[in-house]
């Protein structure tokens, strides 16, 4: 295959799914371009696309389903996900003995589990019909970027034959051969490694076919055995496997872990990992028995930033080939609907003649710190990952910031219009330390964490001002006032629920100090910490903000919860923590 021109609007290097989703979103938003994708593998790939990602959240599913217009594919071609899953505790334990989150019904809006063989290979044949040029088995040699509004020059083989394509826009789209990162040097690499190792299994890999059928309550939970569908988490310190359903008739495993925690060594072939999940997580080994793994791939140390992802002289950076954070909570595709928007979003403006250096460093650092803040919020995760009364709270906490502050970003495009996002931030201004101070009582909290209370099962979305910011914030077309006003309420919320985290907290690790805290209770969210001697000086007793009551959000938390017998000697449980 040769390509039909010397010249086109946009190349982008790279067939994954970065690459063929952003090509079919050119093609939606300007259908007179001439965009060329390039691939080095050839179409139809294998089923197994050695990918991660399979999971996605509500804002790669929009992104998806509305800025790419592929609601009926989905419907038709992926499943639809029943939420996180998460289970917690010991890995020896007995599994119906070990706490679990999620959901038993499906939520308000759909979330994807992506079968990546199955969709980069339509998303291949979607682009074709809809006229874009794709060639397959082409090989790059070399990109020359040119300055000062010159075309862009992109060197391929294909079929033994070299061409020098012209190009007004050049994406790198290759994943990891981080192509731009090694020509500019932008790469920036995170200090603890963090690896990965995933297969599959042909069938179906249900976690309730470990559970005997007599256990009415356990599979009552969630009816029709429908945790199969759920993304699921299962937790130790320092790791997490995962299990999600592909609709070719697989079942993705695989294996996560902090280095600090896990050595990638211990767990790299085949045989290792069936070792490793043997004495890890020997529940999920034994019925991997059943099953033969498939394929198997590993990648060490698989986050990275970047200190640049778009210049002025066209060319952009999208998918592993931009950034990289981490696969818990399944954000990767998140960054390639923000990434490929931003991009979109800097092709229009350079259409209009108005694109300026200032807009492209703009949007290329609101790339770059996303990824960061989600590497620095994840990975901060790892070292109580499985703790049932720490992961849950910070579980619980993370899904609400997610809602209320990253959705409304994706839904309703406030990350393009810098007024509006000023704007927007303005409101969260009053709470923004509380986010650092949140991660580190978590991280603090877990050392010294006395486990007075427990659970055997949470549905999340059943926690009432969960649901609701997660319907007010999973709405798109708002107007500005709208926005605004969603931004208030929200921040609010979390300005509430960061104080009853705090209180749930010290009343597990410090419950005599609960006389300091005088009814109505109301603290400074950014003066936070399991320090009392620095809580007078931090001012946390000194809020900023009007009181509010906190007694229906304490009440739907602790409903969630149960305190241990033996904890009633030391907490008087009739009383209320406030």
């Amino acid at each position: 295959m040769i390509p039909k021109k010397n010249k086109y609007d946009v190349i982008i290097c790279g067939g994954g799914l970065a690459g063929l989703t952003l090509a079919r979103q050119l093609k939606v938003e300007f259908p007179e371009l001439n965009t060329l994708v390039l691939e080095k593998q050839k179409f139809p790939k294998p089923i197994a696309t050695y990918k991660v990602g399979e999971s996605t959240t509500e804002i790669a599913s929009f992104y998806f389903k509305e800025d790419l217009g592929l609601d009926s594919y989905f419907k038709n071609a992926h499943y639809k996900k029943l939420g996180f899953r998460f289970i917690l505790g010991d890995g020896q334990q007995k599994w119906t003995d070990r706490p679990e989150i999620g959901l038993s019904d499906y939520p308000p809006y759909d979330s994807l589990q992506m079968d990546r063989g199955v969709l980069e290979n339509d998303l291949y044949n979607i682009n074709k019909l809809s006229g874009v040029e794709i060639i397959d088995g082409a090989t790059l040699k070399d990109i020359q970027i040119n300055e000062k509004a010159q075309d862009n020059i992109v060197q391929i083989k294909t079929e033994d034959q070299d061409f020098d394509l012209r190009c007004r826009w050049v994406i790198d789209a290759m994943g990891r051969r981080l192509f731009f990162h090694e020509k500019f040097q932008l790469t920036k690499k995170m200090e603890t490694p963090h690896n990965a190792v995933w297969f599959r299994v042909k069938g179906r890999f249900d976690v309730e076919d470990m559970v005997s059928k007599d256990n009415s309550s356990y599979h009552n939970q969630v009816p029709h055995k429908n945790r199969y569908y759920s993304t699921f988490h299962i937790m130790g310190q320092g790791y997490w496997v995962w299990l999600i359903p592909l609709n070719s008739g697989y079942t993705s495993l695989g294996i996560v872990a902090s280095e600090a925690y896990h050595d990638l060594k211990t767990f790299n072939t085949k045989s290792k990992a069936r070792e490793w999940l043997s004495t890890q997580e020997p529940a999920i080994a034994e019925h991997l028995e059943n099953f033969a793994l498939e394929d198997f791939l590993r990648t060490k140390n698989y986050s990275h930033s970047a200190t640049q992802v778009y210049s002025i002289d066209r060319w952009a950076c999208t998918g592993e080939a931009a950034v990289f954070a981490d696969p818990l909570y399944s954000v990767g595709s998140n960054m390639i609907a923000y990434e490929n928007t931003c991009i979109i979003d800097l092709i229009r403006k350079d259409l209009n003649n108005s694109l300026e250096e200032n807009q492209v460093e703009r949007l290329s650092q609101f790339v770059i710190s996303q990824n960061e803040w989600l590497i620095d919020h994840i990975q901060g995760s790892y070292p109580y990952l499985g703790h049932p009364q720490v992961y849950t709270l910070a579980y619980l906490w993370s899904v609400v910031i997610g809602w209320s502050l990253d959705c409304p970003q994706m839904f309703n495009k406030t990350f393009l219009d810098l007024e509006v996002k000023t704007q927007l931030d303005k409101e969260t201004s009053k709470i923004i330390f509380a986010l650092g101070r949140m991660k580190k009582l978590f991280l603090d909290w877990h050392k010294v964490a006395n486990n007075t209370f427990t659970f055997d099962y949470i549905d999340y979305l059943k926690i009432p001002f969960i649901l609701e910011i997660f319907k007010k914030n999973l709405a798109p077309n708002k107007s500005l006032d709208t926005l605004i006003a969603d931004r208030i309420h929200t921040a609010e919320r979390l300005e509430e629920f960061a104080q009853v985290i705090f209180l749930i907290v010290v009343k597990d690790v410090m419950p005599e100090k609960l006389d300091l805290f005088q009814e109505p209770i109301w603290l400074n969210v950014n003066a936070i910490s399991l320090d009392p001697e620095a809580w007078e000086k931090d001012g946390l007793f000194e809020p900023k903000t009007e009181p509010r009551d906190l007694k229906n959000m304490e009440s739907q938390i602790l409903e969630m919860i149960h305190y241990k017998t033996e904890a009633k000697e030391k907490i008087d449980l009739d009383i209320s923590i406030f």
